[in-house]
């Protein structure tokens, strides 16, 4: 796998040393007290995106894209809310209203929402607000990584006593999440003592985690200091004296990588077990009990799994990726198509195998420790299980890809 992303990097660097990288938004957290954390270089924060249309209305749809229906506004269907940020999966998601499958307006419907009668609103906001808008009740469903997964279904059952499902992946890294260096940094043994800068409440900590217990490394020898990556990898692309190691995603890391082909990849998420790092869409159990619940998660999933289609066409390709641009800070797509050989997309009907597999069962304990000792985002075991809600009532957080079927 390491020898694969390797040559994914050279071609990375080729490309990108022609491209103009777009940015994503991520949300500062606050750092546990009692871990290594120090103060980040300043570093203006971007503004939070405003959620709700994540389509600005002035932006019209691309011309190779069916247009989506502008027709009367539809009322009294079940309304469905989805939390997303801007990522390469999920991103390509919110890029099916262009496409004319999901119209993420409120009251107004694409061709599965129409399909399966019901109305599903696109909320869009950086990584850490839709955490919170899903912990909070707000939303119907969120777009998450399964390293946040455990923390976010807890707080969400605390708050407003509402158990959460993942009902399928739609994507997992394998290389897009990296730990990269400065060159005089070869080695784990060279990291020790360096500050290794990313957003600390996010799968960067955690990959920074893993790779401290992989090396066999005391994690409080390696410090970790919370930055935005948008932030960090400006900085260190532009090799601020003050940063010597960054963590973050494409494709921030393939903007650092391109700016500056001498950084070393020292750690990255081919080196950890498959699955480890998950992308899920995570659903509310009363959203799912509720009238449309299961035609809601039937829509959202046909639309995936068309996306994913196109932009693995040849003849939809450049199309599709155009359209993900729009929804993705206008990242060229190039670069789009560079991060989903890092980034591998999951279609839903993959899901159920997804699931059940040794790997992803494996992650569980890895991700429950992670959230009890390194973040402490959970005071303790958070009931979990594989199977139904008949199957397994009193679970806070299921993977349950039956609500596909």
């Amino acid at each position: 796998m390491l020898k694969r992303y390797t040559s994914y990097i050279m071609a990375i660097v080729f490309a990108l040393a022609v491209s103009a990288c777009g940015k994503t938004e991520t949300e500062k957290n606050d750092a546990p007290k009692d871990e290594p954390v120090a103060q980040a270089p300043a570093a203006e924060a971007p503004a939070a995106t405003a959620a709700a249309n994540p389509v600005p209305a002035n932006v019209a749809p691309n011309p190779t894209l069916p247009a989506h229906p502008t027709g009367a506004v539809i009322a009294n269907l079940p309304k469905f809310t989805v939390a997303w940020s801007e990522y390469t999966t999920w991103s390509l998601l919110a890029a099916s209203h262009q496409a004319g499958l999901i119209n993420g307006e409120e009251g107004k419907q694409g061709e599965y929402e129409r399909k399966n009668g019901v109305d599903i609103v696109f909320a869009q906001s950086d990584y850490g607000k839709t955490m919170e808008q899903y912990q909070g009740g707000t939303v119907d469903a969120v777009l998450i990584t399964n390293t946040d997964a455990l923390s976010v279904a807890k707080s969400r059952f605390d708050t407003v006593k509402d158990a959460s499902v993942a009902v399928f992946p739609t994507s997992d890294s394998e290389g897009a999440d990296q730990i990269q260096t400065n060159p005089d940094i070869k080695t784990w043994a060279q990291l020790k003592g360096v500050p290794v800068f990313g957003d600390e409440m996010s799968v960067s900590r955690y990959l920074h985690w893993r790779g401290c217990t992989i090396n066999k490394c005391d994690i409080k020898d390696y410090p970790f200091m919370n930055l935005n990556p948008v932030d960090g990898s400006t900085q260190f692309a532009a090799k601020d004296k003050s940063m010597r190691a960054f963590v973050g995603w494409s494709p921030e890391t393939l903007k650092v990588k391109a700016a500056r082909p001498e950084v070393v990849s020292l750690f990255n998420s081919s080196m950890i077990g498959k699955y480890e790092i998950t992308d899920m869409f995570v659903v509310g159990q009363s959203a799912l009990d509720r009238p449309g619940g299961k035609e809601a998660v039937k829509a959202i999933a046909e639309a995936y799994t068309t996306m994913v289609n196109r932009v693995q066409n040849p003849t939809t390709e450049s199309a599709t990726l155009a359209a993900v641009s729009k929804n993705f800070s206008n990242t060229a797509p190039d670069v789009i198509k560079l991060a989903l050989t890092l980034t591998l997309a999951i279609k839903p009907d993959q899901a159920q195998a997804v699931f059940s597999s040794p790997e992803f069962k494996a992650s569980i304990p890895l991700t429950d420790e992670f959230s009890r000792t390194v973040t402490k985002s959970i005071p303790g075991p958070v009931p979990t299980a594989f199977g139904t809600k008949a199957e397994a009532p009193s679970a806070v957080l299921r993977f349950d890809a039956s609500y596909l079927n």
